[in-house]
């Protein structure tokens, strides 16, 4: 195991570096805030919630959802008003059209193409047909820096812009898209509509 696994396997310091790299999460709240105004009467599902970091920002019918059990007992000991589930995000157990919201958090970069629409086929099938998804994935470009935290970050997968588009275009309507950059690293957010 690296050291950077070592690291991101402990819940506290995992949300402790993610603060510290990403500006504590100013741009992620900020593209909540903007796309997703309604959302405290929204049921959500936050799905990759890791340690729960942003179930705050979500109203009551918020369900944080990760493949980690580790994450998830954190996130239920920190947030013990919120709803945490372990599990798989290629086989969601909620029925269709379930969820007005899903936010997706720095995910599908871990994730080869044939898992992330596999994935998006799910986000598709619990998803409101009214409903919104909001992705923010990390990106690569061409500065310096974006290449050595792609070097550091555990995710195999990191995409250019269009590479995520292509993937999401497979199953929905992609509203609007723009880069932001979050502390030091480079994310491109995506506002999903159902086709």
């Amino acid at each position: 195991m690296s050291f950077i696994q070592n690291l991101t396997a402990k819940p506290a310091i995992l949300d402790f570096l993610r603060k510290l790299l990403e500006n504590n999460h100013r741009g992620e709240k900020q593209v909540i805030l903007n796309e997703l105004p309604d959302r405290i009467s929204k049921k959500v599902l936050d799905l990759g919630c890791g340690t729960g970091a942003f179930s705050p920002f979500f109203g009551p019918d918020y369900i944080g959802m990760d493949i980690s059990e580790k994450y998830i007992e954190y996130a239920r000991h920190k947030y013990s008003d919120r709803t945490f589930l372990a599990g798989d995000a290629q086989t969601l157990d909620f029925p269709a059209s379930f969820f007005d919201i899903i936010f997706v958090n720095g995910v599908l970069h871990h994730l080869d193409d044939d898992t992330v629409l596999k994935i998006t086929r799910e986000i598709n099938r619990v998803l409101r047909p009214e409903g919104r998804a909001l992705i923010m994935e990390n990106i690569l470009n061409e500065t310096l820096l974006s290449k050595l935290i792609a070097m550091l970050d555990l995710g195999k997968y990191i995409r250019p812009s269009g590479g995520y588009r292509r993937l999401l275009a497979e199953y929905f309507n992609i509203a609007d898209t723009y880069p932001i950059r979050m502390g030091i690293c480079d994310y491109q957010v995506f506002v999903l509509t159902k086709n």
